[in-house]
């Protein structure tokens, strides 16, 4: 069982830190919680199984609950690593301000209005194969209502493991969101795959790339590692953002950080 509270009063600044609500619901106040019962039977495929429950809430200073999430779900973790799990959700909203999940400032949607709630139902079913392969992938998907409309997700990510030297990924999010009237209608797409290489025991070696149609956007950051010392690491990073079509620069940056540990 889990158990978890969060409180942020109105004058709280994240000069330190990303806070992705605050500047939306100053002094807001929130909390979730966790339960999983597993068996253990003895079985020659099956590791553990059982129910989860899922509760969380958050309520803006004025007492107005502006969220509400609820699901409960059954999973199976098999001997050979993987897993299967289905899940039912129901999910509640209350707009503090005028909003549309899929508007873009140039599109000609309608907004949904300050002071709506919006409640909806969702299923997924998440499949994970046998992690211990040098091939692996992981498969979810979910269909379900979405504000005033409906809702499907598909998610994948396959991996190439080649150890001792490094890991290959490829992640793709695809969402259908069809909203009602002139709210919109939208297929969202997201492409990343990411290379993780390993030189020594010291040298390390990240890049991926990012495909976002809703921002029209690729991305490109690369780092290299160096770690001198336990816990002291040199970086040297480097980004840039790209538009598909011409395929052209629109920024780029190169940054350098280093953190060392004093051991006193």
């Amino acid at each position: 069982m889990l158990l978890g509270l969060q409180s942020l009063g109105r004058n709280f600044n994240a000069e330190t830190g990303f806070v992705p609500t605050l500047n939306i619901y100053p002094g807001y106040a929130g909390g979730f919680t966790q339960i999983d019962y597993k068996s253990y039977p003895q079985s020659q495929t099956v590791a553990n199984h059982g129910p989860s429950l899922n509760l969380s809430l958050t309520r803006i200073p004025s007492g107005v609950v502006t969220d509400k999430n609820y699901s409960i779900g059954y999973g199976v973790q098999f001997l050979n690593t993987s897993t299967i799990a289905v899940s039912i959700a129901h999910t509640y909203q209350y707009l503090t301000s005028e909003f549309n999940p899929i508007k873009r400032e140039e599109d000609d949607f309608d907004y949904l209005a300050e002071d709506d709630d919006f409640g909806w139902n969702r299923g997924e079913i998440m499949y994970q194969s046998d992690q211990r392969k040098v091939f692996s992938f992981k498969m979810e998907t979910g269909y379900g209502s979405f504000y005033s409309g409906t809702g499907f997700t598909l998610n994948g990510e396959v991996n190439y493991r080649y150890q001792p030297f490094g890991n290959l990924a490829v992640r793709v999010n695809y969402n259908d969101v069809r909203l009602p009237g002139n709210f919109g209608e939208k297929q969202l797409l997201l492409v990343g795959p990411r290379l993780d290489l390993t030189f020594t025991d010291k040298i390390f070696f990240t890049t991926f790339v990012q495909y976002n149609n809703r921002e029209d956007n690729v991305n490109l950051n690369s780092r290299i590692q160096w770690r001198f010392k336990p816990a002291s690491d040199f970086f040297i990073v480097y980004t840039e953002n790209y538009l598909p079509t011409p395929f052209e620069s629109k920024n780029r940056a190169l940054v350098l950080k280093l953190t060392y540990w004093f051991n006193l």
